[in-house]
Parts: C-alpha cells; structure tokens; sequence
C-alpha cells in the first residue's frame, strides 16, 4: 500500500470533517499520505484540527513558524505508540530537521508530536 504514496506529493481533497466538529467539511491536503491519515482519523471519531501553525525558536533564538498536519483537541493514546500525543506530522521522507523542529514545538508549547512515515 505504501507504494501508492511514493513520487511527487498530490495535494488531495478530503471531506468529512463537519462530522468530528469543525465548521468547514472539506480540507486539502499536502499529499495523498496525509489525506489518508485524514481520513484514517476522521473514520475512528478522532477530533482533530488541521494545519495549525505554531511560533517556536530554535537552539540559537531564531523564530520560526512550524504547522503540524493534524492538532488533537485532546492527547490520544494510540496502539503502537507508548506515550499520549498532542499532534501527529506526516512526512515522505524524515530528516533532522524535522526531528529538531518537533523537539522545539515539544519544548516551546509542551505538544508531543508523533511522526508517520511512508
């Protein structure tokens, strides 16, 4: 199944979210991966928000802006995931860069975010 999601990333169009409480039913993805793991959360009830953005810095004090793919209205205990998570990013390919940007949004705003992969 992965396979499906290799190559370019296809911005997707995923409705269903007026069903988990926000006000708009219809979002567009970055990638077809992460309109799954939309649709994955939306079908198990899970309420979430996506695309919110957040203002961190890093170890030297720059400021950035980091928007996670998925914002929990509440921490949610996953199979396979042994803490509670505030957020989950979903990524093609995973970097150090990301590593570093999840641990700034973790300590700047106390949100433990969950990475999903091919």
């Amino acid at each position: 199944m992965a396979n499906i999601y290799r190559g370019k990333a296809i911005k997707t169009k995923v409705a269903g979210h007026k069903s988990i409480g926000l006000a708009e039913d219809v979002f567009e993805y970055d990638s077809r991966l992460e309109a799954h793991c939309a649709e994955i959360l939306i079908k198990a009830g899970i309420r979430f928000k996506p695309h919110v953005k957040f203002n961190c810095f890093d170890r030297e004090g720059k400021t950035f802006t980091y928007e996670v793919d998925f914002l929990f209205d509440a921490s949610q205990k996953m199979l396979g995931i042994s803490a509670g998570i505030d957020a989950i990013e979903v990524k093609g390919a995973l970097s150090r860069h990301d590593l570093l940007r999840i641990a700034a949004l973790r300590f700047k705003h106390n949100i433990r975010t969950f990475i999903v992969t091919e």
